[in-house]
């Protein structure tokens, strides 16, 4: 099959999955959630209100409490659901305020405008909460009456769930071949963005026996396996003898990542494609797409060193962010080609100095960059709009201009941040938290009816 064939197939799979992928209706729109105080009346419908004299949060079973605080919108402890929700489903939400002041004259909070807010944040975290199953209540307690008391009780969600039902069906990738899973990977993880990293492969045919270290954190879900689809597709050819996937610390907390001892790295042969196609998933998991910039690729080329032998050539895949343990550059025993992905503001000169200092190579989407010395000119290497500039005494190559190299930051943070948080909310991502006990309410309900005219106050 030709590359365009394939990527003409690809997208084909994309839509596809798109379409069976469809989201449960929504409980709240999204006009309602942007602009509640002109659509009142809808969102009062979906509401049944209650009273009671105090909610306890203690001791509850098949509940689980999120706290906001006193006329606050923030949830401190979302983990607390965010670890349950993939082995349970919620059937009921009860959003928990105090009634205080009684007289409606006195409110000091627009209770539209907090409602939606807390709620917008809930489903931030999780946007299958907002499903049209899903009864939504709201439990007023009057046990209050002053402000100090008011703000001493529970504010916040609490969510009733049950255990998700068992389906007895077959394993997703039941004989699915190595390239059909790699494939389907791509396919959840949103598509291929480009075919930089495949096509930069097959620009260099003249790398054989080779062992290629790749970056499996979130910004790197549609490029890395790029490798591995383009060694199946090219078995005979691809020269990819070793794969090494590294995830920056399988979860572990940043106070945690010890510089060359951050871990999350993992080795297999090229040859053994069923498993090199499932560790995809695995690796993926365990990382759960890595908690900020910097990740540990020198550790992941030092460990992959010493684990294989009989190679020629070491490729590294990675996006172009802060190298966590660039200190440990010296460390490496052979030249690196680095395959560099998310170039648009500039490269990072660590990497830059990763291939200069072990005698390797830089490929970005726009430049090959084989013989680094030779593109220095009167001291300064210029690439694209950028230049860097070698520091005699160091010998290590230095931005020019502070502040380009700044701007070039911030935009990869801005953008580092962007894939993360829609990490978490894909299908993909949800997959990623294991569960935790939960709670329940413990409160009794009066059988008022009516909603707004009863809620005179309080956060």
């Amino acid at each position: 099959m030709g590359i365009k064939r394939f990527f003409i197939l690809l997208n084909m799979a994309v839509l596809s999955f798109v379409a069976k992928a469809q989201p449960v209706a929504p409980k709240f729109s999204d006009r309602m959630l942007e602009k509640p105080n002109l659509y009142t009346s809808e969102l009062e419908a979906i509401f049944k209100v209650s009273e009671t004299k105090k909610v306890y949060t203690r001791n509850l079973k098949d509940m689980v409490v999120l706290e906001n605080g006193y006329a606050q919108y923030k949830i401190k402890n979302v983990k607390d659901w965010l670890m349950l929700k993939e082995e349970y489903q919620a059937h009921t939400i009860d959003v928990v305020y105090t009634k205080y002041p009684k007289d409606r004259e006195f409110w000091l909070t627009d209770y539209h405008e907090l409602l939606v807010k807390r709620l917008k944040e809930l489903f931030i975290f999780d946007s299958a909460l907002n499903d049209a199953n899903i009864k939504f209540n709201i439990i007023l307690q009057t046990s209050c009456e002053t402000q100090d008391e008011a703000k001493a009780m529970f504010h916040g969600f609490i969510i009733r769930y049950a255990k998700r039902k068992a389906k007895p069906v077959p394993k997703p990738d039941a004989g699915m071949t190595p390239v059909q899973r790699v494939d389907r990977y791509l396919v959840e993880v949103g598509g291929l963005q480009d075919s930089f990293v495949w096509r930069t492969l097959s620009e260099h045919p003249s790398w054989k026996n080779a062992l290629v270290v790749m970056d499996m954190t979130g910004s790197m879900y549609q490029y890395s396996p790029q490798v591995l689809l383009w060694h199946l597709k090219n078995a005979g050819a691809s020269g990819i003898k070793y794969l090494c996937y590294f995830n920056d610390g399988d979860k572990k907390q940043e106070k945690d990542k010890v510089i060359g001892a951050t871990g999350g790295i993992y080795f297999i042969e090229a040859a053994k494609a069923e498993k090199a196609s499932r560790m995809l998933y695995t690796v993926m998991r365990a990382g759960y797409g890595g908690e900020t910039l910097d990740e540990n690729d020198c550790e992941a080329i030092i460990e992959a060193e010493k684990h294989f032998d009989g190679y020629d050539e070491l490729i590294l895949v990675a996006d172009n962010t802060p190298i966590r343990d660039y200190e440990l550059v010296s460390k490496i025993k052979h030249p690196v080609r680095v395959i560099l992905t998310g170039c648009e503001w500039g490269i990072n000169v660590e990497y830059i100095n990763l291939a200069y200092r072990t005698g390797g190579s830089v490929y970005t989407i726009n430049d090959d960059i084989n013989d680094i010395l030779s593109k220095v000119q009167d001291g300064v290497l210029a690439i694209g709009q950028n230049k860097y500039r070698l520091n005699t005494k160091t010998n290590l190559f230095e931005c020019l201009d502070q502040e380009s190299c700044d701007y070039q930051y911030r935009k990869e943070t801005e953008a580092e941040q962007g894939n993360i948080a829609a990490l978490r909310r894909s299908p993909v991502g949800k997959k990623m938290a294991k569960p935790i006990k939960g709670q329940k309410l413990n409160g009794k309900k009066s059988k008022k009816k009516g909603f707004w005219a009863r809620l005179f106050g309080g956060g």
